[in-house]
């Protein structure tokens, strides 16, 4: 794997001299292939690999809940100052804990600002593969947000203009969130077995922040927010809990209900936890244990627009109203409209749609 330059501060000057100095020959090998580098909208992307993408999506939320009783990611690494990094202790960490928490937080944190940075990859004959940047463009296509996306055309697929060396550099060194960022451009380290070329895209990493902080961050409010158990799933009815028994990925994963309403769920999980709450019969035809990825650490309740579907964050303080006192004499407007709610997120319909 060649590395062409590390640590370098990607202000404009400092690219520019970069590529202009070409000690390590890094215009050379970008312009060596017989197919380019362009930018190309993420929405183009999704439609070749949406069912891979969303099982991803799956995986993702599986790997959090399934940890969500589990001993928290901090207390399995310590800080080393020296190198702005976490050292990790590879005995006791757990790598799936990491990544679940990871896609958590970004599929939350992108609905306000947006991606921090572009996604980067290369195409395959059956979709677009997503390195670095892999979490973002997922957590993109969770909130089915349009981005633009470094792409090695492999096949020569789109018209989009060409990148040069230098704007390739810039485009991949922009972002939002760091006031100074320090990048390394190195070949990818994809094994050859995974990839129909024999060949090594370059790539532009970011290092020397702290964003594995965030991570952690998360993985200790997710634990808080989950009361360190996995979510009941509430059913309006048997024929439904069936449906969603019949395709959840591991038999027994979930507690699964059935209840007559939705609204006492927090109530009955003692204002505590996640509940998921399933109204409407035929509407599951899939494993949707993804959806836990959009109820937000801070929400009172995700939602699926114009289908009987919720998830409660119970022990928010804006849950707590729900008492059945207060739902008995409550009319359907404030209920079904969130009026006693103050943070909501909404699923978006694509995604619901392949439910």
């Amino acid at each position: 794997m060649k590395k062409y330059v590390q640590h370098l501060q990607s202000t404009e000057d400092n690219i520019k001299e970069f590529v202009n100095n070409d000690t390590r020959n890094i215009r050379t090998d970008f312009n060596t292939p017989n197919f380019s580098c362009k930018i190309i909208p993420s929405k183009i992307l999704y439609d070749d690999s949406f069912n891979d993408f969303k099982h991803q999506l799956t995986k993702g939320a599986i790997a959090f809940l399934y940890h969500i009783s589990h001993n928290r990611l901090i207390d399995t690494v310590t800080y080393d100052a020296n190198n702005f990094a976490y050292d990790f202790v590879e005995d006791r960490f757990n790598e799936g804990q990491f990544d679940g928490a990871k896609l958590h937080w970004l599929v939350n944190d992108i609905k306000i600002s947006g991606l921090g940075y572009p996604p980067q990859g290369y195409m395959q004959r059956e979709g677009f593969v997503c390195h670095p940047g892999t979490f973002r463009f997922l957590a993109a296509f969770a909130q089915q947000l349009n981005v633009d996306v470094s792409v090695w055309d492999t096949y020569n697929k789109f018209d989009n203009e060409a990148l040069s060396c230098e704007d390739w550099l810039m485009f991949c060194s922009n972002g939002f969130i760091r006031n100074t960022r320090n990048i390394t451009v190195k070949q990818d380290d994809v094994d050859d077995i995974n990839k129909e070329l024999n060949h090594k895209f370059l790539e532009v990493h970011e290092t020397r922040n702290h964003h594995d902080h965030n991570i952690f961050n998360q993985d200790i409010a997710l634990a808080q927010m989950y009361n360190n158990i996995k979510p009941i799933i509430f059913c309006k009815n048997i024929k439904i809990q069936k449906q969603v028994e019949q395709h959840i990925h591991k038999p027994g994963f979930f507690e699964i209900k059935v209840i007559q309403n939705p609204w006492f769920i927090p109530h009955l999980m003692s204002f505590k936890g996640v509940g998921l709450w399933i109204g409407q019969e035929d509407l599951v035809h899939n494993d949707i244990s993804f959806l836990f990825l959009y109820l937000d650490i801070n929400d009172d309740i995700a939602y699926l627009k114009n289908y009987d579907l919720k998830i409660f964050n119970n022990s928010t303080h804006n849950c707590k109203k729900l008492i059945p006192e207060i739902i008995d004499e409550s009319k359907e407007e404030y209920l079904n409209e969130f009026k006693w709610a103050s943070k909501t997120s909404m699923i978006p319909a694509v995604m619901g749609d392949t439910l």
